[in-house]
């Protein structure tokens, strides 16, 4: 019975978690003795445990493989190791029993460095929250280090002496989702790009020329079955540039789109270094001659390029020609993770109406906004 209930609450927990937004994003990894047995450094290529049929390296063949799962499924998994780069490649590149390859990794940390910073690097690359993060070492003092340090952080305990059980992974729930879209096995490849164009921004001292160079083109359409998973998915996941953080489930965004009185849009981008997918959810509804905006939000991917002024304003005259709008009312809900959406509505022409630091309700006569993006971006619409 006890077994049962321990399982029973793990699995509510989950659940639990992906209804508020709280799944975690990234799976950070150590290497010696997690991704196989020994220490690559001293062992060698041929002295390492990692082995498909049995034995000890079979563990770790399972555990790499749990890890390629989680990939295929939209979590990003990144190394932090402490090891000379050129010993972890090799065991990527030449091992004939590694499941996991470096295209599966949207970021590493591969030094001598300390292992906290080294996380904090790839959150501040990766542009997310420190508490999406899962990180897995089978030394106790560098976990010990890592909750010392970065409390937000997910420690997963590995047993000493032991291979890594690839249950570890998935017995809490913790990337567990409650929808899934076709972008997910693309992530990676997504955050790869992300980091081409990271690199790319270094070579501008002017903010808007680096924009202007991107060649952005900003897709916006109403929803349709083929997308209605990615916005949902979307609602649940998204914290850092979401104005409400209303979280929905595919259900609930099918009978929002079926509904007249509810208009309910997608984003998606593109520029010379590939698609990013779909990044924005925008959601409103009418109420007699006043647009309610219940949502927006934006994928941290695409945050700095100014999308969400396009995105924002195209919707709005999409709405504006679809109804009959005399006025629109917003609001903004502040959480921990999205304070640097608070003065949105300010920018966008909004008067603030009444609240305080936690809620704020605005409001915008039509045709008062002001707003200027077509000149770094190409605007596609389709309703």
């Amino acid at each position: 019975r006890a077994a049962f209930l321990d399982l029973y609450a793990r699995r509510i927990a989950s659940y639990v978690r992906a209804v508020k937004g709280l799944a975690k994003k990234c799976l950070i990894l150590d290497c010696d003795d997690t991704l196989w047995g020994g220490v690559i450094g001293e062992d060698g290529l041929d002295g390492i445990e990692l082995d498909a049929a049995s034995g000890p390296g079979a563990s770790f063949y399972r555990f790499q493989e749990e890890v390629v799962r989680l990939h295929d499924k939209g979590v990003m998994i990144a190394i932090c190791s402490k090891n000379n780069e050129h010993d972890v490649w090799s065991v990527f590149e030449n091992h004939e029993h590694a499941v996991l390859q470096k295209s599966h990794l949207v970021a590493w940390r591969i030094n001598w460095e300390d292992k906290a910073n080294n996380i904090i690097s790839i959150v501040n690359e990766l542009n997310i929250g420190i508490d999406s993060v899962v990180f897995v070492d089978d030394s106790p003092r560098e976990r010990s280090l890592v909750a010392g340090r970065l409390p937000e952080v997910t420690l997963i305990d590995v047993p000493i002496g032991a291979p890594p059980d690839a249950a570890l992974l998935t017995r809490d729930g913790y990337f567990e989702s409650l929808s899934a879209s076709v972008e997910d096995a693309s992530r990676t490849r997504m955050y790869q790009q992300q980091s081409e164009r990271s690199d790319e921004e270094h070579r501008f001292a002017d903010l808007s020329d680096y924009l202007r160079s991107l060649q952005t083109v900003v897709r916006i359409a109403r929803v349709d079955e083929g997308s209605i998973n990615r916005v949902a998915q979307l609602t649940q996941k998204t914290n850092q540039f979401n104005l409400t953080t209303r979280r929905y489930t595919e259900a609930e965004i099918r009978e929002f789109a079926n509904d007249p009185q509810i208009g309910v849009f997608r984003m998606s981008v593109e520029d010379r270094f590939g698609d990013m997918g779909t990044t924005g959810v925008f959601i409103a509804c009418l109420d007699g001659t006043t647009a309610v905006i219940d949502t927006l939000l934006l994928s941290c991917r695409v945050l700095g390029r100014q999308l969400e002024t396009a995105f924002v304003d195209q919707c709005m005259q999409a709405l504006e020609r679809r109804w009959t709008v005399t006025q629109w009312h917003a609001k903004h809900i502040s959480t921990l993770k999205n304070q640097q959406t608070a003065e949105f509505w300010d920018r966008m022409g909004f008067d603030f109406v009444s609240g305080d630091a936690n809620s704020k309700r605005y409001a915008c006569r039509v045709g008062s906004r002001i707003v200027d993006y077509l000149k770094i971006m190409t605007v596609e619409s389709k309703y």
